[in-house]
């Protein structure tokens, strides 16, 4: 069954990279703030049909720098920069722990001869050289897994689940999209893979790991 994969993709944020929620609560209400607020102007990115203009996918891709972002934030939800400014405690990427699980199948995966990579959501302060300064345990096993093959939207001008966002993985990688698997934790992110022909796997509650086993057959 796993011949019928020649990639597979993984999300960073919330596959490779699980996010202490947490922890993320904990450090906002300790700095006063309410983190609900926060936490809807992310979903609200998320969510089906959220719109296009919403700071955060335009920050995807790589339309609008740091400061006009937090700007754009602190209007939607006050307090929404202490997730994003990497000047404070509360940044989101110091609250991504390496997800152990995930890695030992990327590596089993490559061993079995199947091409791995990486496609993810980032801002261009949110990339692979801040998660270097900020996160080095993360930074580290990311460059040891994918090494160059790390796709950031910022850098592709398209955002997943955009349709460009997927072909330019596929080109970039040379490979047809029904020889893909993608793995992702926002569900609209699987729909749009699945839009372009990949198989998508939505890395939900405790089942992503067993499921993405059973497909590649590790």
């Amino acid at each position: 069954m796993a011949g019928r994969f020649d990639l597979v993709l993984f999300d960073i944020g919330g596959v490779i990279g699980d996010i202490d929620r947490d922890g993320l609560v904990s450090a906002a209400m300790n700095a006063g703030l309410d983190p609900l607020g926060t936490v809807a102007f992310v979903r609200s990115a998320y969510d089906d049909g959220a719109d296009e203009d919403h700071p955060l996918h335009r920050a995807e891709r790589g339309e609008i720098v740091l400061a006009e972002f937090l700007r754009l934030a602190e209007e939607m939800a006050p307090g929404a920069g202490f997730l994003f400014d990497p000047d404070s405690p509360g940044y989101l990427l110091r609250f991504l722990t390496p997800s152990v699980v995930w890695a030992e199948i990327a590596v089993a995966t490559r061993d079995r001869g199947i091409r791995i990579g990486a496609l993810s959501n980032t801002m261009d302060f949110v990339s692979g050289a801040d998660i270097a300064r900020q996160n080095p345990a993360l930074h580290s096993l990311t460059r040891g897994l994918f090494g160059d093959d790390i796709l950031e939207s910022h850098v592709l001008r398209a955002r997943k689940p955009e349709r460009a966002a997927f072909t330019a993985a596929t080109s970039y990688f040379d490979v047809e999209p029904a020889r893909v698997l993608f793995i992702d934790d926002e569900i609209e992110n699987c729909k749009g893979a699945e839009r372009v022909g990949m198989t998508a796997l939505h890395n939900h509650g405790t089942t992503g790991p067993a499921l993405a086993r059973e497909l590649l057959t590790l």
